[in-house]
């Protein structure tokens, strides 16, 4: 009983350290493109929260979805990444 416990503890807390990861860390295109397609869905953005924060503001055309090109435009220091830095400047503007 006591070891069933102390693994489930243990999972908990990984997940919760997983899930706190994804919405802080640097996000990468081609990690984010779930299914390969080239876009990213609000679907495949939902686990991100920062992304999903400013999914409006990085939807240049209003289509639903991210291509390459919107995702790049706001990656100001071009090196393939959003950073939480680079996200966090897109929702003040967009306030």
């Amino acid at each position: 009983m006591n070891k069933y416990i102390l693994i489930t503890a243990i999972g908990a807390v990984y997940t919760t350290a997983f899930a706190a990861d994804m919405s802080a860390a640097d996000l990468k295109f081609d990690t984010i493109d779930a299914n390969l397609d080239g876009v990213i869905s609000l679907e495949e953005a939902t686990p991100y929260a920062d992304l999903i924060a400013s999914f409006t503001a990085l939807d240049l055309d209003a289509d639903g979805q991210l291509s390459e090109v919107e995702f790049a435009a706001k990656d100001a220091d071009n090196d393939g990444v959003l950073s939480t830095e680079e996200l966090s400047m897109l929702t003040v503007h967009a306030e």
